[in-house]
């Protein structure tokens, strides 16, 4: 299919039926996948997909749907839909699409898979982990996925975006003496096979983690102290983080913090958080915000001052705020001046955090976090793993308050983060 053809012609017929501005977002991909199971190398599927999105304005009304069947019958029943949908909509003059831009195209990774490349890794990853880590357990899964996206509307906008990417997940356990780990797993986006699986990440460091943890301890007694969080969870809160205070969201139902506060520093000024799709490090760049703008590389926060909210058009005219083209999908923390060791080291009490699992935080900030497959330090020293822990923090106030940021750095696909280290936590036995 052509799929830029395709879109142009139905965004000529929903003009002609009577909508006023639309907009069209097209997804097509196709993905090569190998699997471990039990250890031993066991499928390959393929598999394509595509996934429409469209959007339609008129009388200031907006309806949007979404369909994975592009058939001549399943396109004129969501079509039909779309226009019954109207009828009931309530016209509000803040929606609105992008204005002409000029017409662009991105082409980014690898677009097409090397398959003898993907079972060697994951043969070589499966005989590592049997040979080094024979008390590991896992499964694994290593595709390719080859994808062209089309994002058009009425009103000229045109982008183009084909990339390819490799994506990585492994689960793993282990068992000694009768008694079994927690589970643990990674999963990532990556450009390039150019090196051992168990080298990407933390993927080498967790899995001698997880043989350790077959033996968990309860920490001495509820202290308040330092939390030191790995890389992946750094990524969720700072996401978390944006959306809850600064994105377009948050400023409309009124729950930000920091309603009015561009160019004011709020946070420790060893904070900056960049949106950086281009950056070369990425295996997933969202080039294009949903609205059908080219995203733009800029600071977010930068040393501790509020540099943009995360606004959508329809955002930015219900609330008056400028429309920055920032986006929170390519979010960087680039490494700090302490390696991971001596953020240990300096810690007199406090816990490695190297999985969480947690809700969204209160209207203030304050949440609480379940710590798995970490550990206790003590006076410098990681002491043992613990069975999960309770850590009760104020997510601003660890952001206001940041001791410092690793030198490592770890590339989760879309993100390029290090370790976190921050204080004056409540870190207790979980009931």
């Amino acid at each position: 299919m052509d799929s830029r053809a395709f879109c142009k012609s139905l965004i000529e017929s929903l003009i002609q039926r009577g909508a006023d501005k639309v907009q069209i977002n097209l997804n097509q991909s196709e993905k090569t996948e190998y699997n471990l199971v039990y250890k031993e190398l066991n499928l390959l599927r393929s598999m394509d997909s595509a996934s429409l999105y469209i959007m339609l304005i008129k009388d200031q009304r907006q309806v949007t749907e979404s369909l994975n069947q592009l058939d001549d019958e399943s396109l004129k029943a969501v079509i039909d839909n779309l226009f019954n949908a109207l009828e009931s909509a309530k016209p509000d003059p803040a929606f609105d699409i992008a204005e002409y831009q000029k017409p662009q195209s991105f082409l980014d990774g690898p677009l097409e898979s090397d398959q003898d490349l993907m079972i060697q890794r994951l043969q070589e990853y499966a005989q590592e982990l049997k040979t080094q880590y024979p008390s590991v357990y896992f499964d694994a899964t290593l595709s390719h996925t080859h994808s062209q996206t089309v994002i058009m509307n009425s009103n000229g906008v045109e982008v183009l975006l084909e990339r390819g990417f490799y994506y990585f997940m492994s689960m793993f356990t282990a068992k000694k003496d009768g008694k079994m780990s927690s589970m643990n797993y990674v999963s990532y986006e990556i450009p390039d096979l150019q090196k051992s699986i168990l080298d990407y990440n933390q993927n080498r460091e967790l899995i001698r983690q997880i043989e350790e943890q077959t033996e968990p301890k309860n920490i001495p007694a509820k202290f308040k102290g330092d939390v030191i969080v790995a890389p992946t969870i750094l990524a969720d809160l700072t996401s978390t983080l944006l959306q809850s205070h600064f994105s377009g969201y948050a400023l409309l139902e009124k729950i930000s913090r920091f309603p009015n506060h561009l160019e004011q520093k709020i946070f420790s000024d060893k904070l900056t958080v960049a949106n950086r799709p281009r950056d070369p490090r990425l295996a997933m760049k969202y080039f294009v915000n949903p609205d059908g703008y080219v995203s733009r590389e800029a600071p977010i926060i930068e040393a501790g001052v509020l540099k943009h909210y995360l606004m959508t058009i329809y955002t930015a005219n219900k609330t008056g705020k400028k429309l920055s083209h920032v986006s929170s999908d390519n979010l960087i923390i680039e490494g700090g001046n302490h390696s991971l060791q001596e953020m240990i080291q300096n810690t007199t009490e406090g816990i490695l955090c190297m999985r969480a699992s947690y809700g969204s935080p209160g209207p203030l900030g304050d949440m609480s976090t379940v710590a798995k497959n970490s550990y206790y330090i003590k006076d410098g020293k990681v002491r043992y793993p613990v069975h999960e822990t309770m850590i009760s923090f104020n997510l601003i106030d660890a952001f206001l308050n940041i001791d410092c940021f690793s030198r490592e750095t770890h590339l989760l696909g879309s993100t390029v983060m290090p370790y976190l280290k921050f204080g004056e936590a409540v870190i207790s036995k979980k009931d």
